[in-house]
């Protein structure tokens, strides 16, 4: 399970650091896009285009499974503090589980679009660019396949006492095993 999580982590990270580099190119477009339109009267064709269909695409699923990973989703821990570790250990479990399936049917549904997309080969034109999309739809289907697969992971490591947890991405001040530095 070990090389399972370590592989999990590795992708969960790739995916991610291509968010941010969906990040960068989105800044550097739109910037070069406005300087060029207000300085040269030549904007860049497309790129409203590019900002929704690509980057904005790629910035929202991609991290899907990182964010799975590190438990960095939403939760509400109303009364879960006061369960007794039985009942803590019950609960996660069937929110893993949960997750793996509404994840797995997003993920599926997202590809079965993905290749009617690719079949169809769609394109959008703007202005007079025509610009192929198809590809954008192959990436929520993968964000939520990489998900599934993590929450399957956490489900599989829930059920057994003595399994360790899935390894978390330091963020900001953390040093990685949850505590943060000074």
């Amino acid at each position: 399970m070990t090389a399972l999580t370590l592989g999990l982590t590795r992708l969960s990270n790739w995916t991610a650091a291509l968010a941010a580099v969906a990040v960068a190119l989105l800044v550097l477009h739109v910037t070069i896009d406005v300087i060029m339109r207000y300085f040269f009267n030549a904007p860049l064709a497309g790129t409203i285009l590019y900002v929704a269909s690509f980057y904005m695409v790629a910035i929202a699923f991609l991290p899907q499974a990182l964010t799975e990973k590190d438990d960095a989703q939403i939760s509400v821990d109303l009364l879960y503090d006061f369960f007794p570790p039985a009942l803590r250990r019950a609960v996660l479990s069937l929110g893993y589980l949960l997750t793996v399936i509404a994840a797995g049917l997003l993920a599926v549904r997202t590809g079965q679009e993905a290749l009617s997309k690719y079949a169809l080969g769609t394109f959008s034109i703007e202005g007079q660019t025509r610009i192929v999309t198809w590809p954008s739809y192959f990436l929520p289907p993968l964000g939520f396949g990489l998900m599934t697969l993590v929450a399957l992971c956490r489900f599989l490591l829930s059920l057994s006492p003595s399994a360790p947890e899935m390894p978390r991405t330091p963020v900001g001040g953390e040093t990685g095993d949850g505590e943060t530095m000074p």
